[in-house]
């Protein structure tokens, strides 16, 4: 009769989320084991106690760890990194949606952006049109046709997928 302590795998990532380039150290807090096998879900693998690894593409990525006693019984845990893009938005200044194929529509560039909400308004203040998706833009139409030349303004409330918020 061969009588073994428990082997339980268990581990935690600082940071679990973050923009890219993401290094993350792991820290081990298995018990009772002796051996660990480290899959760190960017194509890396380790048997260091307590790994590191830089993640350098956008995703969700799922690391494994297996705990092994000197008996050969083990234990699995899971953690995910999220790992995403810097915000970014860059507004364009002017465009002329006169139907020639050259910056005709106003529209945001974006890198790393969760949540998009844009309105432009006329010079007296009134909404002229709004669009809540970043790969959107406006044409230069209203609701009764092609908008006059002159100044509009705009507002923009965006959320980065790190959750910042950007007005």
């Amino acid at each position: 009769t061969i009588t073994t302590s428990l082997v339980t795998a268990s581990f935690t990532a600082n940071p679990d989320s973050g923009t890219v380039p993401l290094g993350v150290n792991f820290n081990n807090t298995s018990s009772g084991a002796t051996s660990y096998e480290w899959n760190l879900g960017n194509g890396d693998t380790t048997n260091a106690f307590d790994p590191t690894t830089v993640y350098n593409n956008t995703g969700l990525y799922t690391v494994e760890l297996i705990a092994t006693n000197s008996y050969g019984c083990s234990d699995t845990a899971y953690e995910r990194v999220n790992v995403y893009e810097k915000a970014m938005l860059i507004v364009p200044n002017v465009f002329s949606p006169n139907g020639d194929d050259k910056n005709d529509v106003f529209k945001v560039q974006s890198k790393g952006i969760a949540t998009f909400d844009a309105q432009i308004f006329d010079r007296w203040g009134i909404k002229v049109f709004e669009w809540n998706n970043v790969n959107d833009g406006w044409d230069g139409q209203t609701k009764h046709g092609a908008a006059p030349s002159g100044t509009y303004y705009y507002l923009i409330n965006a959320t980065g997928a790190d959750g910042k918020q950007y007005q």
